[in-house]
């Protein structure tokens, strides 16, 4: 009788989510959007790691219009290396269901282009005069999740 080898997709399956599940992506920094600065305590900028850096990133991604800034253009002309969300066409603007619908798959293309990030649901918008307010949760590939708020109307 022949011992049955093991399936090599399968081992490589394992190793790529026992990788996921690792993902060191470093040090981030704390961004004031109010005032439009890096927060800096003692001398230095305020160092964010794990969550909190996951959520700066979902942040200043979500608040970068897409395409508006020449130093995030698209280099070198494929598609992962775009920057920001588009969400300019509902500012100011009643909000349809069809938009909506935009702007929710424009920030979860955006959103799940960080490697630690799945998928986002429990999606709500608020809006308020000129300024929307989208809240979501964000569940990141080894399982945690939290939710966010975050205003658009203003560029990082």
């Amino acid at each position: 009788m022949i011992p049955e080898m093991p399936n090599p997709d399968d081992f490589l399956q394992e190793v790529e989510q026992e990788q996921q599940l690792d993902i060191d992506l470093g040090v981030g920094f704390l961004f004031d959007y109010e005032k439009g600065e890096f927060v800096i305590r003692n001398g230095r900028l305020v160092e964010l790691t794990d969550i909190e850096a996951v959520k700066m990133w979902i942040i200043h991604i979500l608040r970068t219009e897409k395409y508006q800034y020449e130093i995030y253009a698209n280099y070198p002309d494929t598609p992962e290396y775009e920057y920001g969300t588009l969400t300019e066409f509902c500012i100011g603007r009643v909000l349809t269901d069809d938009m909506r619908v935009q702007l929710q798959e424009n920030i979860e293309a955006s959103a799940t282009r960080h490697p630690r990030v799945a998928f986002l649901s429990e999606w709500k918008f608020e809006k308020d005069e000129d300024k929307l307010t989208v809240y979501f949760r964000v569940n990141l590939v080894d399982g945690q999740s939290f939710e966010m708020g975050v205003p658009l109307g203003g560029n990082g």
